[in-house]
């Protein structure tokens, strides 16, 4: 088989972003326009949390590139948000953002999850798409527990169920590279075992929202073989796949769009929202 390069899935920056830190918004756009979990994360933020009149801490644990942080703190200046990661590529990223746009309501610590400790009190914690590849995932929520403030609110996102259901799209998966098997996901959860372990460690559970139901699976899908043909590909066959997947997006949209709107029982993503 090919060789194989994992850039896309490794979170590693072209050296002009650093010099030009704000043109990380077209990311977020693009990410608007082919993440479905971030329509669900967005609308909970919105409807959960209301930051106009607060003077509160958050922190983003796994923070990433910033997509759900960095635009909060430039519209709530009044409010402190921290970053959490282990990769040195998001500090590096995260220090040319702050001090392009002057941030000085945001901080950047380069930690793991699991190894994340200290004096702080947060009264909101993001966790978003992370907690499945934490070696130790109780160690990770009873730290979330234990800084948060009494009344404070935990934003959960996971991938749960791993339903498949295009006949290919599993072959492919263990064919080639994709962001699960870079990124080494530890497992794959059930909604119940979730909620389980929140409750236990004291949670109060607020809201639990299935996301990917029939429709977002195969938007998902379609997404991610386009992403590891690109992925395994050379130059001139990316500029083709792009175009094929330009023309097949408006399928996409209309799957993620129906998904959206349809009532869901089960899916291959939850959204939890709980407090302490």
């Amino acid at each position: 088989m090919q060789k194989q390069s994992n850039t896309i899935y490794s979170h590693q920056y072209p050296s002009w972003l650093y010099k030009h830190p704000g043109l990380i918004h077209l990311l977020y756009i693009a990410n608007n326009c082919i993440l479905l979990r971030k329509w669900y994360i967005k609308s909970a933020i919105r409807k959960y949390l209301d930051l106009r009149h607060a003077n509160i801490s958050l922190l983003d644990a796994g923070v990433g590139e910033g997509q759900y942080l960095f635009p909060l703190a430039h519209k709530y200046p009044n409010c402190e948000f921290t970053g959490l990661d282990k990769l040195l590529s998001h500090q590096r990223f995260f220090d040319a953002y702050t001090k392009k746009f002057q941030l000085t309501n945001v901080k950047f610590i380069h930690q793991s999850i699991e190894a994340f400790q200290n004096d702080c009190v947060y009264q909101v914690i993001f966790c978003f798409g992370v907690l499945q590849y934490a070696q130790n995932d109780l160690l990770v929520c009873q730290h979330f527990y234990r800084q948060l403030q009494q009344g404070g609110q935990l934003f959960l996102y996971v991938p749960i169920n791993n339903k498949s259901i295009l006949p290919f799209f599993t072959q492919l998966s263990n064919r080639y590279s994709n962001y699960e098997t870079v990124q080494q996901r530890q497992r794959i959860y059930t909604s119940a075992q979730l909620l389980q372990m929140l409750t236990a460690i004291g949670f109060t559970i607020n809201e639990c929202k299935y996301t990917n139901g029939y429709f977002g699976i195969i938007s998902n899908e379609l997404m991610n073989i386009y992403l590891m043909f690109f992925n395994k590909s050379h130059l001139l066959f990316r500029i083709v796949l792009t175009c094929i997947f330009i023309l097949c997006y408006p399928i996409i949209l209309l799957c993620m769009l129906i998904d959206y709107v349809t009532p869901k029982t089960t899916g291959n993503g939850v959204l939890i929202i709980a407090s302490k």
